[in-house]
């Protein structure tokens, strides 16, 4: 997991620790980081990743994954290409392009980050995420009531967790598939 129980104990204050409650933070964390991760488009925890891409004719590839740190193989068309510099989110030649065609570039390499450097933001938005969660437990879905003289309106929250999400942008992978 991105966040230890210990951290998101320390950003919520709640620190019980019966094994019940334990279980289900971890259970709150473990969804809010499927939700980032999905967001994202790219599990950001460090990793080696392979994948088939198509070129489009310029001399830069971005593969579905940001921090990329390693380059392990690149062929084009099947030939090795050993001559190109890594950038955070991309592969750029130092000569000519990636040829214009259908899943015509494979990629080995390692991309994400390592406990300690992860962004602070990703880490965050998981635990702001897993709270919400834990709010809602104990039935506890932000239902909410107002009354006008003779007449009353109950107002139902629902979790949208865009709010949260949006300030992961930078990080998200766009894919044209």
């Amino acid at each position: 997991m991105i966040v230890s129980v210990e951290n998101f104990n320390t950003y919520t204050g709640n620190c019980e620790t019966q094994p019940a409650i334990v279980e289900m933070k971890k259970v709150y964390l473990k969804t809010a980081e499927e939700v980032v991760v999905s967001y994202l488009g790219f599990n950001p925890v460090e990793s080696e990743r392979s994948q088939t891409l198509s070129g489009i004719g310029s001399d830069r590839i971005y593969p579905y994954a940001y921090n990329i740190t390693d380059v392990y193989s690149l062929t084009v068309n099947g030939v090795e290409i050993s001559d190109y510099e890594i950038n955070e989110n991309y592969i750029r030649l130092t000569e000519g392009v990636f040829p214009t065609g259908i899943n015509n570039v494979a990629i080995t390499y390692t991309a994400g980050w390592d406990d300690e450097s992860m962004p602070s933001v990703i880490k965050l938005t998981i635990m702001q995420i897993a709270s919400l969660m834990m709010e809602e437990s104990e039935g506890n879905i932000g239902v909410t009531g107002k009354s006008f003289g003779d007449n009353s309106r109950s107002f139902i929250n629902y979790t949208n967790f865009d709010k949260w999400l949006n300030k992961l942008s930078k990080y998200k992978v766009f894919r044209m598939e």
